[in-house]
């Protein structure tokens, strides 16, 4: 059977895959939907790759655009060893461009990134802010590790340097560079710390205003979610995306653990989507049927990577939907509006609250500009408002101003230090002129001894820098609450 060609094509006001026939299209038992597409369209169940037209001017849904290349790398990032986490603030948005330039300065930008390190963490984010006129859109890629060394950076300065370099410098320990992205005519940055990771981003042009829309925004009114097999940084990926819309997540470390559970849960507490993670096993997963448990509406989610020998036999998974990972904010969205479909479970919900949950703010202190830019990057990748200052006088200047949710502060600044900055903001709280917040303080000369004076000074936390992109992950979900 022949297959027409994949092509991206405007419908419903996002961005879809064409319909294709193929004699290995999804198994019967199972339902494959690598790109988000409504149930009853046929698609190519190998998303390896992505074939977009270029030269045609279009506007297209960003997002779609940037979770397909983001899947596109996946593995690759997977086989050198690197964590993945990925986030995408920008569902809606809009470009009016050329999609495919867009897709190949997004492949140009992931591979240079992940040719960095061999271990570690790969991060990915975009976020827009439609508040500014003309409105902004921006893409960080990030890696961190402590085998980033100067040859990868030079290495990956030198794919970039594709990109119409404007300046560069290396500077003891440092390495930045800027220029043109030719594909989309956008502004690049880079910097890199080697031994530490490096940070790339990209600003987006041609970001159109919203369209009016009179749909309420998806919102899960407190439904229960499981996470099933799934890392840490992931999960608290998946976390942060879920919690947007409204749901409640619970982690669960296999498959067996979460059929023991969904035995023993009241059943107003099933949860009404389960999100599992490929095991490399699908046999063994399929084996493993959880929908029996749950109610009649729950949507059971078997998360892939591309190329996966799932999505050409799914049925080795029956009762699951096969979606290639990460998972895009369409992708996210169907699932929250399924749960007021006929079978959903909405009305075993908590109510709907005012308004979502908002993105913890992060004061991050340190007299080193390179640091500065590396920790913002790293927090605002992992969904976080961040500001900034540049010792501890100004640190307790901005938190006067406007409190943070958690600040994280360099030990040895001038003007004042991280410790005796720490006991002035503690004698403000308990006076009552500032609300409390952890702080964390940073120290490039950790010992336990400096520990202890630090924790002495009312420090929360004193820790080694550079923190790794899971150690700062985790100590900000922990200490904020921010998932």
């Amino acid at each position: 059977m022949q297959s027409t060609l994949p092509v991206f094509i405007r419908h419903r006001a996002s961005l879809v895959r064409a319909p294709c026939s193929r004699a290995d299209g999804p198994a019967a038992g199972a339902t494959c939907r690598p790109w988000g597409i409504s149930p009853g369209r046929r698609v190519l169940p190998c998303p390896d790759y992505l074939l977009l037209l270029r030269g045609i001017v279009m506007s297209f849904d960003f997002a779609e655009v940037f979770t397909v290349a983001a899947r596109q790398v996946v593995p690759l990032a997977r086989s050198q060893g690197l964590s993945f986490t990925f986030d995408c603030q920008s569902a809606g948005v809009r470009i009016a461009g050329d999609p495919g330039s867009l897709q190949g300065a997004l492949h140009r930008l992931f591979l240079a990134v992940i040719g960095l390190s061999t271990g570690g963490s790969f991060v990915i984010s975009a976020r827009a802010d439609l508040s500014q006129s003309p409105p902004s859109l921006q893409l960080r890629a990030a890696a961190v590790g402590t085998n980033v060394t100067m040859a990868s950076v030079t290495a990956a300065h030198a794919h970039l340097g594709l990109w119409r370099c404007q300046a560069a410098s290396v500077d003891p320990g440092t390495v930045t560079a800027s220029g043109i992205c030719p594909h989309t005519q956008g502004q690049v940055e880079m910097t890199a710390m080697p031994g530490h990771g490096a940070l790339v981003t990209l600003n987006v042009p041609g970001v159109e205003a919203p369209l009016a829309t009179d749909a309420p925004a998806p919102h899960a009114q407190g439904a229960h979610a499981w996470l099933v097999n799934v890392d840490d940084a992931l999960a608290r990926s998946w976390e942060r995306r879920l919690a947007r819309l409204g749901w409640t997540t619970t982690r669960i470390g296999s498959f067996e653990n979460a059929t023991a559970r969904a035995r023993s849960t009241p059943r107003h507490a099933l949860p009404a989507l389960v999100i599992v993670l490929e095991t490399g096993n699908p046999a063994r997963d399929g084996t493993l049927d959880l929908a029996p448990l749950l109610h009649a509406g729950a949507r059971l989610i078997y998360a892939v990577q591309a190329g996966s020998a799932s999505l050409r036999h799914p049925a080795h998974v029956k009762g699951y939907e096969v979606h290639v990972y990460p998972l895009s904010p369409h992708d996210l969205d169907e699932m929250t509006r399924s749960l007021s479909s006929p079978d959903g479970v909405a009305d075993t919900t908590t109510p709907e609250p005012l308004r979502g949950p908002s993105p913890s703010t992060v004061l991050i202190v340190d007299d080193g500009p390179m640091n500065l830019i590396v920790g913002q990057g790293f927090a605002e990748a992992l969904g976080y408002v961040v500001r900034t200052a540049t010792d501890g006088q100004a640190a307790i200047d901005a938190c006067m101003r406007d409190a943070p949710d958690m600040v994280l502060m360099d030990l040895h600044m001038p003007v004042l230090g991280g410790a005796e900055a720490t006991m002035q903001l503690r004698a403000m709280q308990r006076r009552g002129d500032i609300p409390p917040f952890p702080i964390v303080i940073l120290t490039a000369g950790w010992s336990a001894e400096v520990r202890r004076q630090c924790i002495e000074a009312g420090a929360d936390e004193c820790l080694a820098k550079p923190l790794s992109m899971a150690d700062m992950d985790a100590e900000l979900a922990r200490r904020t609450g921010h998932r």
